[in-house]
């Protein structure tokens, strides 16, 4: 049941919660973004702004997330969650960056 996430689950994740940028997430040292379910507070998903890499080089590591979706385009895109500061977004971007993978699960255990 694991995957990598539609652009309709990231859609669904931003419409669905309440969002909260993160600095030294429960003492962590790590920014990052929190989603946290509209329904039951208790219930969230932080995801560490863990930056990108493009050209041999990373970058923004502290400062915005980005994670790929499983839904591609067919020019050489791919649907992305971005999220930074009071910002969040799903958009476009090619495939040649690098973005973290968050892997999903339909079902609960």
């Amino acid at each position: 049941d694991w995957h990598m996430p539609t652009k309709a689950q990231c859609d669904e994740l931003i419409a669905n919660t309440i969002y909260s940028w993160e600095t030294d997430f429960n003492g962590s040292g790590i920014n990052g973004g929190k989603f946290t379910s509209m329904t039951d507070n208790t219930k969230y998903i932080f995801i560490p702004a863990a930056g990108s890499w493009n050209n041999g080089s990373q970058s923004s590591v502290g400062s915005y997330g980005f994670v790929w979706s499983s839904t591609p385009t067919n020019n050489g895109y791919s649907n992305r969650l971005l999220f930074g500061d009071d910002y969040k977004t799903v958009d476009l971007r090619q495939y040649k960056f690098g973005f973290s993978v968050r892997p999903v699960c339909d079902s609960a255990p």
